[in-house]
């Protein structure tokens, strides 16, 4: 079959378009072949093509919003990430403490004011809540590439990769060592 000129796939296109408006208005297709004048062999063919570009159009703009969604958990995450580093920072406190000047007495000389500035600085151990938002993100994103354990027991989300989740142990006895859980 000779492959269609210019002119011949514009028609293509124009009827499809005309098609699917049609069908979109819940016609018939034979109904819609009559109207456009056309077999009906023609309008299965024209709604075929016409949904497999719909089916394309929607996984691009699935994939866009996938795309949208793990950038904004990565950026959630950095945010985390960089509260989580401050919050493991010394602490410094400062604080300044005057003493009112006193009035010269009977044998006692006059005391100027004084200032005096304190600086404290102590250790901290990090914000947990910083490292559960981290998580969070790591599961949103888990959850949204579909790389959680399927029912059938395949834990590699269908990728066939292993996974190794690292319990941090963030419940009540928070100073745990990390416990690593296999899934081949």
């Amino acid at each position: 079959m000779a492959h269609p000129t210019r002119n011949e796939r514009l028609a293509i296109a124009q009827r499809r378009i005309q098609v699917a408006d049609l069908y979109m208005q819940g016609l018939r297709q034979i109904d819609i072949a009559g109207q456009v004048g056309v077999s009906i062999d023609v309008v299965g063919l024209d709604l075929k093509a016409v949904r497999k570009e719909w089916e394309g159009r929607r996984v691009e703009a699935r994939d866009r919003w996938v795309a949208e969604q793990l950038a904004r958990i990565d950026h959630i995450e950095r945010l985390a990430t960089a509260g989580w580093q401050r919050s493991c920072g010394d602490a410094q406190e400062r604080r300044t403490v005057t003493t009112p000047a006193q009035r010269a007495r009977k044998g006692v000389a006059a005391v100027p004011k004084q200032v005096k500035e304190i600086q404290n600085t102590k250790g901290q151990a990090g914000d947990p809540r910083f490292l559960e938002r981290m998580a969070w993100c790591v599961e949103q994103r888990l959850k949204i590439v579909g790389g959680y354990a399927q029912p059938d027991g395949d834990a590699s989300g269908g990728t066939g990769m292993q996974i190794t989740v690292i319990n941090f142990g963030l419940g009540a006895s928070s100073g745990a060592a990390p416990v690593e859980d296999r899934t081949d």
